[in-house]
This record gives structure tokens, C-alpha cells and sequence, in this order.
């Protein structure tokens, strides 16, 4: 079992102990009712589909359209998102607004087998007035 997989299951099992019953036991088992454990072997994720946009930062304010299907994945094997965790200014500090990001990647069928340490990057920083 790859390194990742067994995090994966290790993480939901966690979840399964720590989560009320009703909602950790229906994240944990996911949409066919199947534990991670009992996927070992089923699920890959060597080439996955990476939802856009591949960075966070930048001023395209529109909303992309891409997406993913566990039923219909063609060359790909499961996906990556980039999802903002959090968001932080110091006025005391910097003065410069930073968001936080961790990529979360999925396997082919579904289930979360990595979530990537947090990348901060700048949402806005001050600018001298004319």
C-alpha cells in the first residue's frame, strides 16, 4: 500500500473516531458506502486532472468552468484542487493581506489521499497614493 494511501486511511479512520457518527460515517464511507480501506488497490491518482486555476493569486474574476467526473475521467486518474484555508493581516505588522491555500488531491475513485502543506501568497498589499 503506497505511503498516501495509507494516510488517507489513517486520516478517515480518524475522522471516524473523532466526528459525530452520522456525519464522520458518511464522509468517511463516501458515496457507494465504501470505507478507504476497502478501496486499496481500486483507486490511483499518478496523473490527476488539476481543476483550474492552477494558482490562486491573480485578478481573473472570472469564475472558471472546468470540472471533474469519477464516472468519466479520460486520461486523467483522480484530481487536485487548490482550496484558500485562511486569510491574514497584521496591521501591526506588514500591512500586507495573505491567503493561505493547500492543494487536496483525490484518487480515481474519489477518495482524499493527499493534502499538501500550506502555500501563502499575497492577496493585497498598501500602495503610496498619488
Amino acid at each position: 500500500m503506497p505511503d498516501e494511501r495509507a494516510n488517507a486511511v489513517r486520516m478517515a479512520a480518524l475522522l471516524r473516531r473523532t466526528a459525530p457518527d452520522a456525519i464522520g460515517d458518511a464522509y468517511a464511507r463516501g458515496p457507494e458506502g465504501r470505507l478507504p480501506e476497502d478501496l486499496a488497490g481500486g483507486g490511483t491518482w499518478e496523473y490527476p486532472q488539476v481543476i483550474l486555476p492552477e494558482t490562486i493569486t491573480g485578478d481573473n474574476e472570472t469564475a472558471q468552468t472546468d470540472d471533474w467526473d469519477r464516472t468519466d475521467q479520460g486520461d486523467s486518474d483522480g484530481v487536485t484542487i487548490k482550496v484558500q484555508t485562511r486569510a491574514v493581516y497584521n496591521a501591526a505588522g506588514d500591512t500586507i493581506l495573505y491567503g493561505f491555500h493547500r492543494a487536496l488531491t483525490f484518487d480515481s475513485a474519489g477518495a482524499l489521499v493527499t493534502i499538501s502543506a500550506e502555500t501563502r501568497y499575497t492577496i493585497d498589499e498598501p500602495a503610496a497614493c498619488p
